[in-house]
């Protein structure tokens, strides 16, 4: 096994929730760290330990200055607007995280979209320009739990699915299944681009 020395450095990723299907606009901020070496699905595994997701669906990354502008999608040859079926999520074995930023002078962001259940969740991501020490014993990737702002989002609406009557239940706000609107999550063509039973 490599020495601590011939490890790769760790770099500190804020994720910063941006919207979703039952998001309540309370700020919901997590950090991460990941070896520099550690690739995008790395940093989605690490995404979704950090909120308590399930991790159970599709998920993509895009470059943009914001969640409802053009994108430049990662990898690039999928459209901007992917359906769930589109998204090949292995592919994000093969890229690195680090190297998927955008360069710091283009007024970009790294996006991640995690496709779930009643809707997509966008969380914005940024990492810290210097490495962070090393925590001995750590599996990367690892959040911070000290560092962490606000209540994870609720995947699957206020634990209300064990009480759901219908499937209109489970809907999210503003989709007929509760009062209100959805949390401002950005307006985005994928909510609904399938059949209920292709969610499973």
């Amino acid at each position: 096994m490599d020495s601590e020395e011939q490890m790769p450095p760790v770099v500190r990723w804020r994720v910063e929730c941006l919207g979703g299907p039952w998001w309540d606009g309370e700020p919901c901020v997590r950090f991460v760290d990941l070896l520099e070496t550690q690739s995008l699905f790395d940093l989605h595994d690490g995404i979704q330990a950090a909120i308590a997701f399930d991790g159970d669906y599709p998920f993509c990354f895009f470059r943009a200055e914001g969640p409802e502008g053009p994108r430049e999608m990662i990898p690039a040859e999928l459209d901007e607007r992917p359906t769930k079926d589109d998204v090949q999520v292995d592919a994000y074995e093969e890229i690195n995280a680090f190297g998927s930023l955008p360069d710091p002078d283009s007024g970009e962001a790294l996006h991640y979209v995690f496709l779930g259940a009643g809707g997509d969740w966008f969380f914005r991501l940024s990492a810290e320009a210097e490495p962070v020490p090393r925590q001995p014993g750590a599996l990367y990737p690892e959040t911070v739990e000290s560092l962490s702002i606000g209540p994870d989002p609720m995947q699957y609406g206020h634990d209300l699915d064990d009480f759901a009557e219908s499937e209109e239940d489970l809907l999210p706000p503003g989709a007929g299944g509760g009062e209100g609107e959805d949390g401002d999550a950005p307006s985005d063509g994928w909510d609904g681009d399938e059949d209920e039973d292709d969610r499973e």
